[in-house]
């Protein structure tokens, strides 16, 4: 999806938002989730994979999506053995970074093995100091679910960069109008 520059238009609104938590793991565009669907059911239904065995991967993979997303802060060295093999909230939130090639790395939703084996895995150190969001995603329209599903249609806004984080600017800013 990353690098179809099709499909990117509209898995670009996964990643448009600028709060990662449980609830960016809904924010997708209906597209992209029929993309989704039709890659996971086309080589299910030329193999025979069993249907329960597809529902297995499917709640695991649901699951996790919310946990990577997920505000969970786990002890660092804890982090540190579970990231070798299953994708922690921080490692995910690599993926998540402003930074094109911090976006660029930890695809994996469940297992860290596929990113490593194809050297896209960025191990989670910065996971707390990462910017989400995109430069390029107008800040306004970003916030309305018209705007999030026009967004593909929509030539991408002038790229934005943040010297501290969108969500900490607005707060500091709002505090100052009081």
């Amino acid at each position: 999806m990353h690098m179809w520059p099709a499909m990117w238009r509209f898995h670009r609104v996964h990643h448009s938002d600028d709060f990662v938590d449980v609830t960016t793991t809904y924010r997708t565009h209906p597209v992209e989730t029929v993309w989704r669907f039709l890659f996971a059911i086309v080589p299910v239904w030329l193999l025979g994979v069993p249907a329960a065995a597809v529902v297995i991967q499917r709640l695991l993979q649901a699951s996790n999506g919310v946990l990577e997303h997920s505000n969970i802060r786990l002890w660092a060295p804890i982090d540190r053995v579970l990231s070798l093999v299953w994708v922690t909230p921080n490692v995910h939130k690599i993926h998540h970074s402003r930074q094109f090639a911090e976006t660029n790395s930890n695809y994996g939703n469940i297992l860290t093995i596929y990113d490593r084996v194809l050297g896209t895995y960025t191990p989670a150190e910065r996971a707390y100091s990462v910017i989400y969001g995109l430069d390029d995603a107008d800040p306004i329209r970003s916030t309305s679910f018209s705007g999030l599903l026009s967004m593909p249609f929509r030539k991408p806004a002038p790229a934005i960069r943040y010297s501290v984080p969108p969500t900490a600017a607005v707060s500091a800013r709002a505090a100052s109008q009081q």
